[in-house]
């Protein structure tokens, strides 16, 4: 050693001799220990950071995995959170490691440093080719080496520099110049892109200046959420004929994958978790399977967080799933925390938090087929045209926003369990919706919307206004759920013009454009407004206002007389027929189909959701404080018991005939005792050709008859003769005569009938029943 003479190098000990490490030498490991320090080593695919990453279960989602990855530079796997896209970009490396085709794998992660922005993706790819392909490190050396600071320059100038040249000039160089650009393309698989908090847009330009160069052989696997800017590039017309799109829907049976990795879970705790060997061989049902895979709606992220839930080593797993089943109390255990840290970190990226809010809200609580379109939205909650889009812009990884243009297309959750969290407090924390205050916000955009309404003259295009409908339905049943009303909404209330309101809701109802069963609500509504605030006389003007549609005339007080009866929606067709027959007053006829048809729409069928909307129009009827004229009082009853005594006098139809004895029979047994139409009745001899009734419903009618003559103190003077009906014809006639001191039989045979009909029937007391029912229900109605 004496004898020589070394210039340039170091000296590197290694077991006690010292190596000469020429300039070469060291500039190459200086290159490759600066790339090295601006890598982040756990966005690998086997990086000791990322260990137990999820990956497919086995044979689940092997369609994705058989797909040639080779047709396309770009190849865009999209979905929802939580739908397994990781765990395909995972499977897929590992498969591509083993066959060597496999050039480099980036999985961002948005709570990891060095894995949640754009700084260390480039060095990282860089990285892995000199590993993969390992002819490449020179040429990165060299680029790293003239330009020390090319990890600070703009990402083109970083794939320029550290993957498209490296690639291109080993492509010219190698003897067999095809060996590069004739090969397969390797694949770089990043993952989570929308993971990375700024710079997704910069990456994908920067990707595709490189694949545009045919001779870097790489093609790129992205796997992400539609985040706006990545759909943004991927719709570019230019990058659709470079891209394959590969989104994660049912097309490829998610719930059977669902399905397989929840039984192979099943089975692992029996073999595995201390309580195996005591657990139930039928345990879970397949029933339970099938509910947790209808939770899971397609995404594999819940299904994974039950599992893990389940399987604690510190816990009964059929406790724990009974939890999940909602069939337990959770206590303090949080069976979602994975994916609560998920859904927070989503809602927490959100700028504009309150109109995202309102959105959900009427996604949630509003019924879809009222709600649905993005126009129909942004209306409702007063945004500009398009600005909806705008402000889900954050969220498409847990909401499907339909495409610029999809006005008619509805927004949708891509998981229920977003809807669990947001009202869930313990889980949601800031982000919690309270059922009750949500009901109020969409209820004071009912009045909001109706205010504007009802101050315009009503042109069909507005009674057939979806924004008009949803307002219209919505005020009846939304301001029901509203428990603990604030004091903003009570104002809102007690300004509204609910007459005009109850008129348009009428309106619309007769349009066609709104179900008449949604009139059914107003009972209900009434009495919450009675409770919250003094203006439930809104109803009693909006009836006022209705009635005063049809003439005032005899027939129409009839009408309305009639309408209080329990036989009258069977008959109504038959009574409307029967009063606008024409009359020295109307020689031509009555029409009062007109003016129903415009107001209380007595002569439509009947829907059973309407029953307490008349009931409490037939409550107004009875109100003599609030009625005035309109009041059913005794004198009405007796009117209208006159008109059809007199109409079976007359040659009439079957329908007249049972019609006017139903009616008979209801004012008999509803009404109070009336000395006049006592007299009426005795008067005036049903002896009309009845061919049509029996001879027990004659007597049903006589019994009702001396049951009402006998509460007025008539009966006494009344002779009731049943004459046996002849073969063609048949007849009930009441005639009145002196009783006899001594009974003749046949009189004694009809004392004796009446008598026993009577019992068998105690029609005062039903009659009292019944009013006691009805004015009850309008005291509490008042109250």
């Amino acid at each position: 050693m004496s004898s020589s003479l070394i210039t340039g190098g170091t000296f590197t000990t290694v077991n006690g001799y010292y190596i000469v490490n020429p300039p070469e030498e060291r500039r190459r490991i200086n290159a490759l220990m600066l790339l090295k320090s601006n890598i982040a080593a756990g966005a690998l695919h086997d990086s000791a950071e990322r260990y137990d990453p999820p990956k497919c279960h086995p044979q689940t989602r092997e369609s994705w995995v058989q797909q040639d990855s080779a047709v396309h530079p770009f190849l865009w796997l999209y979905g929802p959170a939580g739908s397994g896209k990781s765990s395909i970009a995972q499977s897929i490396a590992e498969i591509l490691y083993g066959t060597e085709e496999l050039a480099a794998t980036f999985f961002f992660s948005g709570t990891a440093a060095g894995r949640n922005d754009d700084r260390h993706l480039i060095p990282t790819i860089a990285y892995q080719l000199t590993t993969f392909i390992s002819q490449t490190t020179d040429y990165i050396v060299d680029a790293i080496d003239q330009d020390s600071l090319i990890f600070t320059k703009s990402l083109k100038s970083q794939v320029d520099a550290l993957i498209k040249k490296p690639l291109s000039e080993l492509a010219f160089t190698m003897s067999d110049e095809n060996a590069m650009t004739g090969r397969s393309p390797m694949l770089v698989i990043i993952d989570g892109l929308d993971e990375c908090s700024e710079g997704q847009r910069r990456i994908l330009d920067a990707l595709l200046a490189a694949v545009q160069d045919s001779s870097v052989p790489l093609c790129f696997f992205i796997a992400s959420r539609p985040e706006h800017d990545i759909r943004k590039f991927f719709n570019q017309e230019n990058v659709e004929s470079l891209s394959r799109r590969l989104v994660l829907d049912d097309k490829y049976q998610p719930n059977k994958d669902i399905d397989i990795f929840l039984r192979s879970r099943f089975d692992r705790i029996k073999q595995e978790h201390p309580s195996g060997p005591h657990l139930p061989s039928s345990w879970p049902s397949d029933s339970d399977i099938q509910l947790l895979v209808q939770k899971a709606s397609g995404q594999f992220i819940y299904a994974s967080t039950v599992m893990k839930f389940v399987e604690s080593p510190r816990h009964w797993p059929t406790d724990r799933l009974d939890i999940i089943l909602g069939l337990a109390s959770p206590g303090i255990t949080t069976p979602f925390a994975d994916l609560d840290t998920l859904y927070y970190h989503v809602f927490s990226s959100v700028e504009d938090i309150e109109r995202v809010m309102d959105t959900f809200i009427v996604l949630l609580f509003m019924d879809s087929k009222l709600s649905s379109g993005m126009s129909a939205i942004e209306a409702f909650l007063c945004f500009r045209r398009g600005e909806l889009q705008i402000i889900l812009n954050d969220l498409h990884s847990i909401i499907s926003v339909p495409m610029l243009n999809s006005d008619a297309e509805e927004p949708r959750l891509f998981h229920a369990s977003v809807g669990d969290f947001l009202l869930d407090k313990s889980r949601s924390k800031k982000f919690f919706i309270d059922p009750s205050q949500a009901e109020e916000r969409l209820t004071r955009h009912f009045i909001k919307h109706m205010g504007r309404f009802i101050t315009q003259t009503p042109q069909q295009e507005h009674l057939n206004s979806t924004l008009l409908k949803v307002s219209c339905s919505g005020l009846l049943t939304h301001c029901l759920l509203v428990s603990h009303p604030s004091r903003a909404l009570l104002q809102d209330l007690y300004a509204f013009n609910f007459e005009r309101y109850l008129d348009m809701l009428s309106m619309v109802c007769n349009s066609g454009t709104l179900a008449m069963s949604n009139m059914g609500s107003l009972p209900s509504l009434s009495r919450w407004i009675g409770n919250q605030h003094p203006i439930h006389a809104h109803f009693n003007h909006h009836v006022i206002s209705r009635l005063s549609q049809y003439p005032e005339c005899p027939s129409s007080f009839r009408l309305f007389t009639a309408a209080t009866l329990t036989s009258f929606p069977s008959h109504r067709i038959t009574v409307f027929d029967m009063l606008s027959k024409g009359t020295s007053e109307y020689p031509n006829g009555l029409d009062l189909e007109g003016p129903d048809t415009v107001s209380l729409r007595l002569r439509f069928p009947y829907h059973q959701a309407l029953n307490g909307y008349y009931n409490m129009v037939n409550v107004f009827l009875m109100d003599a404080t609030n009625a005035g004229i309109y009041h059913v009082d005794e004198s009405k009853y007796r009117d209208l018991a006159k008109f059809f005594v007199d109409s079976l006098a007359e040659s009439h139809t079957q329908e007249v005939e049972e019609c006017s004895l139903d009616l008979l029979d209801d004012i008999f047994s509803c009404s109070d005792k009336d000395s006049e139409l006592a007299k009426y009745l005795q008067d005036n001899v049903i002896s009309s050709d009845l061919t049509f009734v029996t001879q027990r419903r004659r007597k049903k009618l006589w019994t009702l008859v001396e049951s009402y003559l006998e509460e007025c103190g008539t009966s006494d003077n009344l002779v009731v003769e049943i004459v046996p009906p002849p073969i063609t014809s048949r007849e009930v006639s009441l005639s009145t005569t002196a009783y006899p001191s001594t009974p003749t039989p046949a009189s004694a045979t009809s004392a004796a009938t009446a008598n026993s009909l009577d019992s068998a029937f105690p029609f005062s007391e039903r009659r009292k029943s019944k009013r006691r029912q009805m004015l009850g229900w309008f005291k509490r109605n008042k109250s």
